[in-house]
Parts: structure tokens; C-alpha cells; sequence
């Protein structure tokens, strides 16, 4: 359904001429709070309660409203002036240019005083890696299933020079790997010596595998929350040391920590683990592993 738009000299009239409408903004509270188009009442639209929370504001489904968000490429007033019309909100508007444009046009804007808190930065130094708080997931498949699980880091660390992250090291626990799908104990045990054997890790010979990393380039054209950096380490498992590249994110966190957050995927066939293989075996047929294996992790270093 194509949407009903509103022009910013249409809206500027409404609001100079004080006609009955609801102007809402659908960004966070902490970004209304620290400015908005005047009139504008707030209901964020990332709120899985949003509908709800229109209920309270707008009484009457009949009554106008125009819906804008903070920036002009931003989906939020689009999405929320949907989600309004397909609640049976009648009469909805979007202004697409939402504030940015209001401001550009040198037009006021209200504001509660309330400054949003800058990012924290991070300090030139060497973080520790908080072995309890950070975690690694791992995902594996075969034919006929998909299994997830958990590994531990025995340490870790990142350098910070000039106020980005430049080199670390982890080193992961390979007697900590964990799956956390295999509900029945039994199998679970079951899955956890194979992946322990030589079979796969042969984990009483390589009890530590291990991440160090060469360098840190930001990438290009990302958001600010998005992984914003591309690394390029060695990665060492069973004695085999190769080198890989991934996306991460890597910034400062409130109290002074420094959180990253990182996944790849890597083909387990250069590290040597190469049981169920294709490559290697012949008429696998169930007992087909996947060779690419997954690693999401999340780490806090202080």
C-alpha cells in the first residue's frame, strides 16, 4: 500500500495554524528527550510494545497523525506509519525528512535539557580479557542436523594505541567445548568425546587453540554499530597455524571495559579435523560434517 506523505511546508503550516493532530516521533525516548520538533509526542517504534503504547496516546483512530524519525534514510517512520495504518489508524502521514530536514530548514525544535551521554573512548593501554563475562559460540552441521555450543577462553588480551584496537591474542580452552542443543545427557556426552577424539580436536594432545591478531583496518561505509573493523589474524588449532579475516566490532564500554564482538566462519579441512569429509571419506552418506565450521564470540576486556 502505498504510503500518504506529508511535505515539510504542509506540516510547518499545521503547526503554525495549531490544527488537531498528533505529530509523532518514533525514536528513542533518550533522542526525543534531547530534541524534537515541537507539538511531538514520542512513541518508539523498536518497541515490541508500540501499538500498545499508541493505544494510550491516541485515543481516536480517526485523528490525523504524521509520523517522522530523526534522520531522512531512516526505515523507523516508514515502518511505524505501516504498523499504525495496519492497527486501523485512518488518517496517517509520513514526513520523510523528519528532523534533519527540520533542522536544515533552520525551523525550532523543543528540547528537555537532557544531553545523550558521549560514547566512552577507549584508553591507550592493554585490556585483559574477563574470561568469566566473555564467550564463545561455536555452530557445526551435517545432513541431517545442526549443532551449537559453547567454548571458554583461558585468557586473553587487546592493545589500544591512539584510541583504536591494534593487535591481542586469545587463547581458548579446547576442554571447556560444550553443546548446548543435545538435550538427552547421554547423547550429549556421546557428541562431546567425538569432538574431544582425534577425531576432530584431539584435545588431550592440543588442549589450547589460539587467535593473534595482526592487524585492525576500519571498514568502509558501515554503520555505527556495526562491525566497523576487519582483522586479520593467525589462528592456530591442533598445531596448525593459518591465517584468516573476519568482521568485528571493538569499542568502549561503560565503567572503563573495552567489548568486542566477532564472527567467521572457517573450513576446519586446513586445520586438520578432518572426519566426515567429502574430501576425504568415501559413502559418508548420514555421517556427512559439513566442513565449515561457525564462531560467533562476545568479549569484555578490562
Amino acid at each position: 500500500m502505498k504510503m500518504k506523505k506529508i511535505s515539510i511546508e504542509k506540516l510547518k503550516s499545521l503547526i503554525d495554524r495549531k490544527v488537531s493532530f498528533i505529530l509523532l516521533d518514533v525514536v528513542t525516548p533518550e533522542f526525543y528527550n534531547h530534541k524534537h520538533i515541537p507539538t511531538a509526542v514520542n512513541a518508539c517504534v523498536y518497541e515490541i510494545a508500540f501499538i500498545e503504547n499508541m493505544k494510550k496516546l491516541v485515543i481516536d483512530p480517526l485523528l490525523t497523525i504524521v509520523v517522522y524519525a530523526t534522520k531522512k534514510k531512516s526505515l523507523a517512520a516508514s515502518i511505524a506509519a505501516q504498523r499504525l495504518v495496519e492497527a486501523g489508524y485512518d488518517d496517517v502521514m509520513l514526513f520523510e525528512g523528519g528532523l534533519e530536514e527540520w533542522e536544515e530548514a533552520g525551523y525550532d525544535i523543543e528540547s528537555e535539557d537532557i544531553a545523550i551521554p558521549p560514547k566512552p573512548k577507549l584508553e591507550d593501554r592493554k585490556y585483559v580479557v574477563d574470561t568469566f563475562d566473555s564467550v564463545i559460540y561455536w555452530t557445526a552441521r551435517s545432513v541431517n542436523s545442526r549443532h551449537i555450543g559453547t567454548l571458554a577462553l583461558n585468557s586473553g588480551e587487546l592493545i589500544v594505541e591512539n584510541g583504536k584496537a591494534v593487535s591481542g591474542e586469545f587463547v581458548v580452552d579446547m576442554n571447556s567445548i560444550k553443546d548446548t542443543d543435545l538435550e538427552d545427557p547421554k547423547w550429549n556426552e556421546i557428541l562431546i568425546k567425538h569432538l574431544k577424539s582425534d577425531d576432530f580436536f584431539d584435545v588431550g594432545k592440543y588442549p589450547e587453540s589460539s587467535l593473534k591478531i595482526k592487524s585492525i583496518v576500519p571498514r568502509k561505509g558501515v554503520d555505527e554499530y556495526s562491525p566497523h573493523c576487519k582483522v586479520l589474524a593467525d589462528m592456530t588449532i591442533k598445531g596448525v597455524t593459518h591465517e584468516i579475516s573476519f568482521p568485528a566490532l571493538l569499542e568502549a564500554a561503560e565503567g572503563g571495559a573495552l567489548k568486542a564482538r566477532l564472527h567467521f566462519d572457517f573450513d576446519r579441512i586446513k586445520w586438520n579435523v578432518l572426519y566426515g569429509s567429502e574430501k576425504f571419506f568415501e559413502g559418508l552418506g548420514m555421517h556427512l560434517v559439513d566442513e565449515y565450521i561457525g564462531i560467533e564470540a562476545y568479549i569484555i576486556a578490562k
